[in-house]
């Protein structure tokens, strides 16, 4: 852990409190957030050895910090803020450790416990809400980067044509732009601020394309628009069965801000017991699910929230829902070295008949006039007048074809 700078961080605080005259401080708690990321940065916030999940940690903290933040009076000196965020770091660190001890209690093997570790560092609705709270930091960084795509101009477009397009997959990594772009923002978080100079040169040290930067100023203009978690809706969509047939939400059981936020909360923190208890509970179920499937309330929801707004949701089921369900998957089956079963068919959409090539329609049409014909001429030659009474019959024939 890092030695902060507090001299230089509480100036650069009681400048932006004085600066606000007496304002609310959610006009400036973007600002404040920033200035004190901008000293505690992700690899120096916590104590190595909750190095295994630092990731999921820095998106709690800013999430904690931010609406910490956000309840503040404008009077509040510096020497609060700074305080909030030594409470901030160290609620955050006893939810990191109850999930560490939890995990040396449940999982013997280190291959399975750093795949458990991954699903917790992965969680993107972690990430999103920590983003969410600094919509500007990227897109202040990526807005005027060239990213080399002539339909650049849909990100200046309304949000259904911006949501539309983070719908679309991206052929090399084999999932949606919204699930890459989020991708990139927990591999490299503050580090993308590299990208404001020598832009080209920076891209390749962090490994980004110009479609890289085209799925993060697609994402960045999506909060623009709407700071909707749009994620947790996608979470909540998943739901998960064990061995014994008992089937859970998945969002209520992957370790999330819902533990410290929940009525609960202030005891959870509190006792040390109980955290770790609750979080063995919940690994417990994840250890032994053995399906991954849909939860058919929470897609009906979305999809008509989607389908208000002309969306296309057969791109959105197969393109977000389904790639995000094959990567929790992989997530789950790693965590308990067996395969997990994976039920999508309720969003699976029965595909439309191959339309006809003109040559053998009228293939059909003339064999079925053919045949229709003679039966009717050799029906005549056996003396039934029945002429009359089928020519509807064949017209209705010849049209069921068309």
């Amino acid at each position: 852990m890092m030695e902060i700078n507090r001299e230089k961080l509480t100036d650069e605080l009681n400048e932006i409190i004085r600066s606000q005259d007496n304002k609310s401080i959610d006009e400036c708690a973007e600002e404040v957030l920033e200035v004190i990321l901008h000293h505690y940065k992700r690899e120096f916030v916590f104590k190595e050895q909750y190095a295994s999940i630092r990731r999921f940690g820095y998106n709690v903290f800013i999430s904690e910090l931010a609406d910490k933040i956000k309840s503040l009076d404008i009077k509040c000196g510096s020497m609060y803020v700074l305080a909030l965020v030594n409470t901030a770091i160290e609620d955050t660190e006893l939810y990191m450790d109850s999930i560490q001890k939890a995990a040396d209690m449940k999982i013997e093997s280190a291959s399975e416990k750093a795949a458990y570790y991954d699903m917790v560092n992965e969680n993107h609705i972690i990430t999103a809400l920590a983003y969410s709270y600094r919509p500007n930091f990227l897109y202040n960084i990526v807005r005027t980067i060239d990213s080399k795509r002539i339909d650049a101009n849909l990100i200046n477009a309304d949000y259904s044509a911006i949501l539309d397009s983070l719908f679309e997959i991206v052929p090399k990594f084999g999932c949606s732009r919204l699930q890459r772009a989020l991708d990139i923002l927990l591999q490299h978080g503050d580090d993308l601020s590299m990208l404001k100079q020598n832009t080209e040169e920076n891209m390749k040290k962090l490994g980004l394309s110009h479609d890289d930067i085209y799925s993060l100023q697609l994402y960045a203009k999506e909060q623009q628009f709407s700071r909707f978690n749009f994620i947790k809706e996608i979470y909540n969509l998943m739901a998960i069965q064990d061995i014994n047939g008992h089937q859970y939400n998945f969002i209520d059981i992957l370790p999330s801000l819902w533990h410290l936020h929940s009525q609960t909360g202030e005891n959870f923190l509190s006792n040390s017991n109980e955290r770790i208890n609750q979080l063995i509970s919940e690994l417990n179920i994840l250890l032994t699910t053995e399906k991954l499937f849909i939860n058919d309330y929470a897609l009906n929801d979305i999809i008509n929230t989607l389908e208000s707004g002309n969306f296309d949701i057969n791109k959105f089921k197969s393109n977000i829902v389904k790639t995000y369900l094959e990567s929790i998957k992989g997530q789950l089956s790693r965590i308990r070295s067996l395969p997990i079963v994976l039920d999508t068919s309720n969003i699976e959409s029965s595909e439309p008949a191959d339309p006809q090539p003109a040559s053998v329609f009228w293939d059909r049409i003339i064999k079925i006039s053919f045949f229709a014909i003679i039966g009717i001429l050799f029906l005549e030659f056996l003396g039934c007048d029945v002429l009359s009474s089928t020519q509807d019959l064949l017209a209705s024939i010849i049209s069921g074809w068309i």
